[in-house]
């Protein structure tokens, strides 16, 4: 259906109503320029702004390093600080870009610009929780800043003493002793804030959950093993807690109960940021409807649409609210963290009968077929391509990349076996590969390791063919 607008308007606030129309179809670009001809006919219109900035942070992909994605996360930082200049307790600035600056320093920011963007995460969320200490967002947000310090520190510190991933008190007396004297105050500023998270909202299962992953990391700097137990055991208890809290929260309206959900169910918002702060509400002629009614999926093939669909945090009847789009497109990410993810939330314009969740995947992890990850068979035109035998074709790998066990997965204690079906073309190199069955946390990573694999030419009557052949990958954690 062709999205029809009205005619360009010609006062603040219809161009305001104009670029939420335009947002409400995911098309950022024209809502950016609407919102912007509001604030120049309006320099001290708040609202406007935050409009503005709000859709160059939704153009935003955290990682993508070109110059015009980081244009977009530099125009919002202009735009939510031009807000502060005329408001400085904004909090709704505050917390926008205290998530800005989080997502370009966890978005493969590196070394000195990691820091820097780091440093001016903490710096927003101070001046956000200065304004509004009671809100228990801005405490969340403390904690888990901090944790993302602590987290790639002591990621660093396990890969330098060879650790496993079962491997639990770091044996190096030393390397706890530097890591408790930099971090720990810091880890325990950040237990506090999560632990009043909680206080302010005593269902709040993501603030749990990285209270859980928080406490974890630092029983593995602790002096002793007594000390590294009790923090494993109250880790644990907070993990329950947070699967009960999520629990009665989908017996909630909307949704039925989460039967049988377990830490796996939990993985998916483990190491994921927190979701940004809703934008600032729509005119109210323009309000959407306050639940879901339907949920698109677009990019994928429907198999994969599916899968996506039964592994979402929201359903048909849930609120439809902006925070729901974060949490949404960092649950989808987590399925498969290369993914390019837009995820919008709105109804037809002009009229609001409901609101559509839509969800556009382009996925990364594996570039071959329309999907890059390529759940399809390939087409064999000639229909001459053979089913070569598994032990036939481990015999001939000439170039073998070993499979990286997710983080995610290692959190979850997940494990398991990934099944691929290889498409080698004439050279030895695959031309595609098809996911038969597996675990959606394990196969992407499947799929980067075997993407690169290299066989020897496959030879019938002299000739090299292509050939199909099963590609088993094994993820298994030992110390169970």
């Amino acid at each position: 259906m062709v999205k029809v607008l009205p005619p360009p308007p010609t006062d603040v606030d219809g161009w305001k109503q104009y670029g939420v129309a335009w947002f409400a179809n995911a098309r950022y670009q024209p809502a950016a320029d609407a919102f912007e001809r509001a604030a120049m006919m309006n320099p001290q219109d708040v609202a406007a702004l935050l409009y503005m900035g709000t859709s160059y942070m939704a153009m935003y992909i955290p990682g993508e390093p070109s110059p015009g994605n980081i244009a977009y996360a530099s125009r919002a930082e202009v735009v939510f600080t031009k807000v502060l200049e005329l408001n400085g307790n904004n909090t709704t600035a505050l917390a926008l870009l205290t998530s800005m600056s989080y997502s370009r320093a966890g978005g493969g920011a590196s070394g000195d610009e990691r820091i820097r963007k780091l440093e001016e995460t903490r710096e927003w969320n101070r001046r956000w929780l200065a304004v509004d200490p009671q809100n228990r967002e801005a405490h969340y947000w403390a904690g888990t800043i901090i944790w993302l310090d602590l987290h790639r520190a002591l990621m660093a510190a396990r890969a330098n003493a060879h650790l496993k991933p079962e491997d639990g008190l770091i044996p190096s007396a030393a390397t706890r002793l530097e890591l408790s004297t930099k971090y720990g105050s810091m880890v325990d500023d950040g237990i506090a804030h999560l632990r009043r998270a909680i206080e302010l909202d005593p269902q709040y299962a993501d603030a749990m959950t990285y209270l859980n992953l928080l406490i974890r990391e630092r029983a593995q700097y602790r002096d002793t093993p007594e000390q590294f137990s009790r923090d494993v055991a109250e880790a644990d208890g907070w993990v329950k807690r947070a699967l009960d809290a999520r629990r009665t929260s989908a017996q909630g309206p909307g949704r039925g109960a989460l039967a049988g959900a377990t830490v796996e169910s939990l993985a998916r918002f483990l190491v994921a940021p927190p979701p940004p702060p809703p934008p600032p509400p729509p005119p109210p002629a323009l309000r959407m409807s306050s639940t879901i009614g339907r949920i698109e999926i677009a990019g994928v093939s429907e198999h994969v649409a599916e899968m996506v669909r039964g592994r979402l945090w929201a359903h048909v009847g849930d609120p439809a609210t902006p925070e729901t789009i974060g949490r949404v497109a960092a649950e989808i990410r987590q399925i498969d963290e290369h993914s390019r993810v837009s995820v919008t939330l709105g109804p037809d314009f002009p009229a609001f009968s409901g609101a559509t969740l839509r969800i556009a995947i382009s996925s990364f992890a594996f570039p071959l077929g329309p999907d890059s990850v390529a759940y399809e068979p390939l087409p064999d035109p000639t229909g001459k391509r053979i089913l070569l035998d598994p032990k036939v074709a481990e015999a001939n790998i000439v170039t073998k990349i070993n499979a990286t066990y997710p983080a995610l997965a290692k959190q979850a204690r997940i494990q398991g076996v990934v099944h691929l079906m290889a498409t080698v073309g004439t050279d030895g190199r695959i031309l595609n590969l098809q996911v038969v069955s597996g675990h959606p946390l394990l196969v992407p990573a499947a799929l980067a390791a075997v993407k690169h694999w290299v066989f020897k030419p496959t030879l019938v009557n002299g000739n090299a063919v292509e050939v199909n052949t099963p590609v088993t990958i094994n993820f298994t954690l030992t110390g169970q």
